[in-house]
């Protein structure tokens, strides 16, 4: 079964192990200074490091992740995703850049998929969910389906469809209780 994770405000861990599971920040909670800031302040409140993170930023992907380690800090994930078209689907090039950066680590990518429910389709998620999802297996890396509020995957119903037909065994799910409650109030 397909791993589902918890993330909210401060998420907890992406992965179950013999250690106390980390705690760390949500990026749009650190909208300060410059990474070597955010860093200084993430140590000194005590978290384990910082996840959704965005691959853009005013260190270079392989210097940021060289001073969270030197910092004894984890860059948990990554927030990136693309937008689904009449013809195919769009995406930043930096995710496919990023990836070899990351091999090695266990640092996720939260894949977001932009679309029109009327207008595009489970096929074209699933061909955009397997791309990524391809690319990212050669360097080690796992992928967890981000339902976003308006976006083609919203739901967590959504993401668990999508990352079932994808069937790439590098691709889960995820859950954001900010998101799950505008889309889906009344669920029990």
């Amino acid at each position: 079964m397909k791993k589902i994770f918890l993330l909210f405000l401060t998420t907890s861990a992406l992965h179950a192990t013999d250690k106390p599971w980390p705690v760390f920040a949500f990026q749009n909670g650190v909208h300060f200074g410059k990474v070597e800031q955010r860093i200084a302040v993430l140590k000194e409140l005590g978290y384990d490091g910082i996840g959704s993170a965005n691959l853009g930023a005013d260190l270079p992907l392989p210097a940021r992740l060289k001073a969270y380690d030197e910092a004894g800090l984890e860059l948990y994930s990554f927030y990136v995703g693309g937008r689904l078209g009449a013809k195919g689907h769009t995406y930043n090039p930096a995710i496919v850049a990023a990836l070899p950066h990351l091999k090695g680590r266990d640092t996720y990518l939260e894949l977001f998929v932009q679309g029109n429910k009327r207008t595009n389709t489970d096929e074209q998620a699933v061909a955009f969910v397997q791309e990524i999802a391809d690319k990212a297996k050669a360097h080690g890396v796992k992928i967890v389906l981000y339902p976003h509020t308006g976006f083609y995957i919203d739901r967590l119903s959504d993401a668990v469809r999508i990352a079932r037909k994808a069937k790439r065994d590098n691709v889960g799910v995820m859950f954001n209780l900010c998101h799950f409650l505008r889309v889906e109030p009344k669920t029990n």
